[in-house]
């Protein structure tokens, strides 16, 4: 399993999880779903190859990350930007100079 580095979200069938984080070479942080898209059963956050903590709840999981990337200064995926952005004015009431026009638009539409 080589993922690429705009993997934000990983799912796997496999356990013991250990082979799934540790085969993940390109990735420095992302939510590892054990089941599937449709029946997802824990979730975890991961970090350099070590598991952090437990996800409880799902919906979550987009907080979690995004707390992950602003903790560690480090660039959102381009993949996960937008939803990123989006969720750093809408939630976190941050400034949105540095949103794209993809936001900026959308927001002005709410």
């Amino acid at each position: 399993m080589t993922p690429s580095h705009e993997v934000c979200i990983l799912f796997c069938r496999i356990v013991p999880i250990n082979l799934v984080v540790e085969g993940t070479p390109n990735l420095a942080q992302f939510v590892l779903i054990i089941g599937t898209r449709s029946s997802p059963k824990q979730a975890f956050l991961v970090l350099d190859k070590k598991i952090v903590t437990e996800i409880e709840h799902f919906l979550d999981i987009p907080f979690v990350l995004m707390s992950a990337f602003f903790v560690f200064n480090i660039q959102y995926p381009l993949g996960c930007s937008n939803l990123f952005s989006f969720l750093e004015i809408l939630v976190l009431n941050f400034p949105s100079r540095k949103a794209s026009l993809t936001v900026k638009h959308f927001l002005s539409t709410i």
